[in-house]
């Protein structure tokens, strides 16, 4: 059948209109194409302003003997253990190590909505070899924990330049004996998985920017990895992993490098530039599921060059989001720069005060690193912990709508 349509239609008569085919050509105008991309939104609904795990925190309340006690991530409970956090743990030069502390996320003071013990003292992982960066999970009764360290284990068959993410497992995370090593990977810093009832998992790993970011904004990159790179593996326990591209609709959910070609295909996924705030990535928080299918993951990244802020500046380090799509997590459907900037004084330092009044300790100033993200039981609502200025723990909630 031949139509044609002449003069405005007005809304209540589309709406009661027999010519089906109109109807149906306004419907597909205003809520998208049937095969178009689901667009979200990430809404900040809770956000502590105090530090919720700090050697400045009191005795009893998430009190930390460390100067700097940071990167959380989350383990949840199982019989026999109660749940709590992964930290990193350091006190100046003298090496850094894996601690833990319990949590409670159904108890909190106001503001923060979790209440945490202090550290553990009978707890402490990976000081041997520098272990820090803990990202770890639980499935299918064993916790599963990615963490950088130096350098690879005898025997592990990782070759290049890199090889510095382990990957061990256990089923009593606060017994120091009782992590199997399975592998060394020749990744950097971390490893975030989606773990899938029926294989592939997803894993998204590393640190680092393009060439072509670098030479167009010196400082940013690329080492020590030209981007994000995103993995599939069959089974945790073998480490066989597999890189595969990222893959999406619009070069410039790519990145940089990508937006410059068109390329809607690439090995590594770049930062998008210093002027949407994101001058290189690192992997974040293992992704967690939305109600709609698809994934969201956090990541971080800094803001400016390294261990450089001034007036006007969103801060060294920030957090960012990607959506990946359902049926193949190694597209991106949507990204967001910048979400989560460093505003509390255990995040900024003081606003990077060095005239020794700061109560609160840290690596470097001006900093969020997002590195777990926990269902809250609400959908599409997730509790996130973050590491503030490389020396606190912060925590909040994050609402994410899909359009």
């Amino acid at each position: 059948r031949q139509y044609t349509v002449e003069g405005v239609v007005p809304t209540a008569l589309v709406m009661t209109s027999v010519v089906v085919g109109m109807a149906s050509l306004v419907a597909c105008a205003t809520h998208g194409a049937p095969h178009s991309p689901r667009q979200y939104t990430v809404e900040v609904i809770e956000r502590s302003k105090v530090p919720i795990i700090s050697h400045a925190n009191a005795v009893g309340h998430g009190n930390s003997p460390y100067f700097d006690t940071f990167n959380p991530s989350y383990l949840p409970p199982s019989a026999g253990f109660p749940g709590g956090l992964l930290l990193r743990l350091a006190n100046g030069t003298s090496g850094e190590s894996i601690g833990f502390a319990p949590c409670n996320l159904t108890q909190g003071s106001a503001g923060s909505g979790v209440q945490c013990g202090d550290l553990d003292p009978n707890f402490d992982f990976g000081a041997a070899f520098n272990a820090q960066d803990p990202r770890a999970f639980l499935y299918k009764g064993w916790y599963y924990n990615f963490f950088y360290a130096n350098g690879k284990v005898d025997g592990d068959s990782c070759g290049g330049p890199l090889c510095s993410v382990r990957l061990s497992k256990t089923q009593t995370p606060l017994d120091n004996t009782s992590w199997t090593h399975i592998a060394t990977l020749p990744w950097h810093r971390n490893g975030c998985c989606i773990r899938r009832d029926t294989p592939p998992h997803y894993c998204i790993f590393g640190e680092g920017s393009s060439a072509a970011l670098e030479k167009k904004y010196p400082g940013t990159g690329p080492w020590p990895m030209p981007g994000l790179g995103i993995a599939t593996t069959q089974d945790f326990d073998t480490a066989e992993f597999t890189q595969v591209n990222w893959t999406a609709d619009d070069p410039d959910l790519l990145g940089f490098a990508s937006s410059n070609t068109k390329a809607l295909s690439a090995q590594w996924l770049d930062a998008i530039g210093p002027s949407a705030g994101e001058a290189k990535l690192e992997a974040g928080a293992h992704p967690v599921q939305l109600s709609t299918g698809d994934y969201i993951h956090f990541m971080s990244g800094p803001t400016t060059q390294p261990d450089q802020s001034s007036s006007g500046r969103t801060g060294n380090y920030s957090a960012g989001w990607l959506i990946l799509d359902k049926e193949n997590p190694a597209k991106i459907i949507q990204r967001k720069a910048n979400f989560l900037s460093p505003t509390y004084d255990f995040e900024t330092l003081c606003h990077g005060s060095t005239d020794g009044t700061c109560p609160f300790h840290g690596e470097r100033s001006w900093v969020i690193f997002l590195c777990s993200a926990v269902p809250t039981g609400v959908p599409d609502e997730f509790r996130l912990f973050w590491g503030g200025g490389d020396g606190n723990v912060g925590t909040g909630v994050v609402r994410v709508s899909v359009a």
